[in-house]
């Protein structure tokens, strides 16, 4: 059964003013929270989802408002945080949002007894941080003010994210842009009197110099077909077998040996079986 260190009560009315940016907060330094927007899914029975909540939870922070104290189900949830505390002792934390002590006496003298925070008084951070320091003492020892505001604000996640993306982009270099194949071979090479350049040569079949394509990747929407291959053929009357070659210098790029046939037909057909093979996409096995 799933556990959470807090279950947040609250009133709809309160969300986007308080109550969501608690919730963030708190989810950001590492509280397990049981709050309805991150916690139900659509068809999940209200009052099921909110019994669950209420008996897996260690805590149970309460967002007093006007409009909390006007609801059917805001009473549900604290009768039911208010037995928890009879029988496990404290769970509830109280957090006054624009009420008075006399409206909470008028509602519970026992709430109104507890000590609470005001939102008048401090910030999102600052009340997340105490119920923080109550419900996840050890996330709250462990780590320094400064590094904890960084993460309910997000900072941290968000350092985070562009690590990954900075890992990602030169993972990439590893592998084919066009099929993911992976690289096979990578060296530096130099050209007399020419600046130093970088080839790469991937599984499928794609090699590079920097950024031009040497011989293109079967999976490139450029890839040619077979009828368009830049063809040489090269028959001497006074030799055996005829030559079949893809001309090198054409665009786009695609090598393949050259073969020789016994005439010009057999060579074709063994150039297009090589293209064949060629032309195989990369697959992931």
């Amino acid at each position: 059964m799933k556990q959470w260190d807090v279950f947040i009560s609250h009133a709809s009315e309160d969300k986007k003013a308080f109550v969501e940016p608690l919730a963030i907060a708190l989810a950001n330094a590492g509280v397990a929270i049981w709050y309805d927007k991150f916690t139900m899914t659509l068809g999940d029975s209200l009052s099921r989802s909110i019994d669950q909540g209420l008996a897996n939870s260690k805590f149970g922070v309460v967002v007093l408002s006007p409009s909390f104290l006007d609801k059917f189900w805001t009473d549900y949830e604290l009768t039911g945080l208010v037995s928890r505390e009879v029988t496990s002792g404290k769970t509830i934390l109280p957090i006054w949002h624009g009420v008075t002590r006399g409206q909470i006496v008028a509602r519970s003298p026992t709430l109104a007894d507890k000590l609470a925070v005001r939102t008048s008084d401090l910030s999102v951070n600052d009340i997340a941080m105490q119920v923080l320091q109550v419900v996840r003492p050890d996330l709250y020892g462990a780590t320094q003010r400064a590094q904890l505001i960084r993460r309910m604000n997000g900072e941290a996640i968000q350092e985070m994210e562009a690590q990954i993306g900075t890992i990602r982009a030169e993972l990439d270099g590893y592998h084919c842009p066009d099929c993911g194949a992976p690289i096979t071979e990578a060296r530096d090479v130099q050209v007399k009197g020419d600046p130093v350049e970088h080839y790469k040569a991937f599984a499928c079949g794609r090699k590079q110099l920097e950024d031009e394509i040497e011989d293109l990747c079967p999976s490139s929407p450029i890839f040619p077909r077979f009828e368009d291959l830049p063809i040489s053929i090269t028959t001497k009357d006074d030799e055996k077998g005829c030559l079949v070659f893809v001309d090198p210098r054409g665009r786009p790029g695609l090598w393949l040996d050259p073969i020789i046939g016994r005439d010009e037909e057999h060579a074709c057909q063994l150039l297009r079986a090589a293209y064949d093979k060629r032309a195989a996409r990369w697959q992931n096995t």
